[in-house]
């Protein structure tokens, strides 16, 4: 195909030491046909001044100054709303690509493709290298994009003779832009976001491709929103599951995404009990009353389908079942026995 504009964005927060890395890797590319989108996110280091740095040096590039911080999501969409370029792609602040990244993408591309993926490796601190996400074949059929669906919900099975990790993420893809500015990421919370917009995307999407070609370098070795847990996460966890089941429920109901959306329900309630109890989960305090009975409700659900292992059947147990309780009443019995000795009674 001819040879269109790609716009790459970044959505970046405090993320002052990666900057020069990022950004040079956008600026030597050996396909130069690009305009860049950066956008500051009222970063408080000297993430803004980098990149005014790198605007001045080179045409492509665009910085947009936020007054206020809108999260990974919020500041996604202001770029997005700035691209003009017919496709785009988007890099984390903190990651860098292969300077032939795009050149492989063009040179791959067919004309009618809404969604490219392709794959990735992670770089850790002491310099090891791991390749990910191995293509087992190319896929270029339209209905193939429910597939990416099926895969992205569960990715404990292959779907469609493709084994896809990572298509939630938003990086290591390449979209079209006019599906992508009728699309908003959801603000209201962070974690999983990016698979709600995807499964969006792909639900208009019309024609998809796989590329076996290793382009982006995911450093590894940070702290992130998504490597750090928190009870703040449980919640989001919660309400993105919710969202995510919802939306492909409207969507056609083929074997694949069905079957792979029970799995991920299940999956999902599971990791759900885990984090609450490591978290020591009371009434109210993360999840209210009907929200652990609706994650309960879900669990039993689909796990007919699902057939999860022994091993988290067990952890369900402790947690919704009479385990769970008589774990609680034993311990609010011991700390009372604690309280009453120190208090000398």
């Amino acid at each position: 195909m001819p040879s269109p504009k790609i716009a790459i964005i970044s959505s970046v927060y405090n993320k002052a030491p990666f900057l020069d890395e990022m950004i040079g890797s956008l600026r030597g590319q050996t396909y130069t046909n690009l305009e860049i989108i950066l956008v500051d996110n009222a970063s408080t280091d000297d993430s803004l001044a980098i990149m005014r740095r790198h605007q001045a040096a080179d045409e492509r590039i665009k910085v947009i100054h936020l007054e206020e911080n809108r999260g990974q999501s919020g500041g996604l969409n202001e770029a997005i709303a700035h691209i003009s370029a017919p496709f785009f792609t988007e890099i984390d602040a903190d990651d860098w690509m292969d300077c032939k990244a795009i050149e492989t993408v063009i040179n791959h591309l067919d004309e009618q493709t809404d969604f490219l993926v392709w794959r990735y490796k992670e770089v850790w601190s002491g310099g090891e290298s791991v390749p990910m996400c191995n293509f087992r074949s190319e896929i270029r059929n339209p209905a193939d994009t429910f597939l990416l669906i099926a895969n992205l919900l569960d990715q404990d099975r292959t779907y469609g003779g493709s084994l896809i990790k990572e298509v939630g993420t938003p990086w290591m893809k390449l979209y079209r832009t006019d599906i992508g500015q009728r699309i908003q990421h959801d603000t209201s919370f962070a974690f999983f976001e990016d698979y709600l917009w995807n499964i969006k995307y792909l639900s208009q999407a019309k024609q998809a491709q796989t590329l076996n070609a290793v382009l982006y370098c995911l450093r590894r070795g940070v702290d992130s929103y998504t490597t750090v847990f928190s009870p703040k996460k449980i919640k989001e966890l919660y309400y993105a599951t919710d969202k995510i089941i919802s939306l492909v429920s409207t969507l056609p109901h083929q074997d694949e995404v069905v079957l792979a959306s029970k799995r991920f329900l299940n999956r999902n309630a599971l990791l759900i009990m885990y984090f609450l109890m490591l978290a020591g989960q009371k009434d109210g305090i993360i999840l209210n009353k009907l929200e652990t009975k609706a994650i309960i409700q879900w669990y039993n659900d689909t796990k007919k389908d699902a057939k999860p292992p022994l091993r988290e059947r067990i952890k369900v147990l402790f947690f919704s079942g009479h385990l769970w309780w008589f774990y609680r009443l034993l311990s609010s019995l011991i700390k009372r026995g604690k309280s009453e000795r120190w208090d000398g009674h």
